[in-house]
């Protein structure tokens, strides 16, 4: 599922919302944005945006949170992505799991991932942790793969906490405390996600992930 992007129908229902306030490290040692937090090891960087939070334990450039790719690690080092999809919805299927959320020698992929630098290693998962749908990747550094790679990011990924979501009636249509309106699928049913860059400027949690649960009849 690397790669992917969450989807974004309008649809109306109840409104689901982790309203956690800005991405930004709070001291030298917590990245905590959009929901998601981790622990930074000391000399770790990390940024935060919608829908996703990295790591790594050499300086990361902006440019990485549109193309994580760009993040050249260095024989050693390790680049930690974690990907937020929203809180589960039938059409997308992660394995429960519970914190704290670790890779093995089991989530090395047989390959390279798409995009990323082919003389590299990496270990992905997939997992929902509370009410999240998440996915760890790590790029583990040039092949072969140094020795206590996974033990530094599972130092970090290991501190990773989600936040449940807040759920928010609708009223007449409208979503609480914006007066946005709202429609549905024809049919009045289904599920979707989509990242708050889609949300309208006026919505009182305009940096938060989203979810519609259609509930029109």
């Amino acid at each position: 599922m690397t790669g992917m992007r969450r989807f974004a129908p309008l649809v109306a229902g109840l409104l689901l919302v982790a309203c956690t306030g800005s991405a930004s490290a709070r001291s030298t040692s917590t990245l905590d944005g959009y929901g998601l937090s981790v622990t930074l090891a000391p000399g770790w960087q990390g940024l935060a945006d919608p829908g996703q939070l990295q790591a790594a334990d050499f300086p990361l450039a902006r440019a990485v949170l549109d193309s994580p790719e760009r993040a050249r690690v260095r024989r050693g080092h390790v680049h930690l992505i974690v990907w937020d999809y929203g809180p589960a919805v039938p059409y997308l299927s992660f394995p429960p799991g519970r914190a704290p959320l670790m890779l093995g020698r089991h989530d090395i992929t047989a390959g390279p991932l798409e995009g990323f630098p082919a003389s590299d290693v990496y270990a992905v998962r997939s997992v929902l942790l509370g009410e999240e749908q998440l996915e760890a990747v790590a790029d583990l550094g040039p092949k072969p793969l140094v020795a206590n790679s996974l033990q530094k990011v599972n130092r970090v990924l290991g501190t990773l906490r989600a936040q449940p979501p807040r759920v928010l009636l609708h009223h007449h249509g409208a979503w609480p405390r914006t007066g946005s309106r709202c429609a549905c699928f024809p049919d009045g049913r289904g599920e979707s996600s989509f990242p708050p860059t889609r949300l309208p400027h006026n919505s009182s949690c305009a940096h938060d992930t989203v979810t519609f649960r259609s509930s029109c009849s």
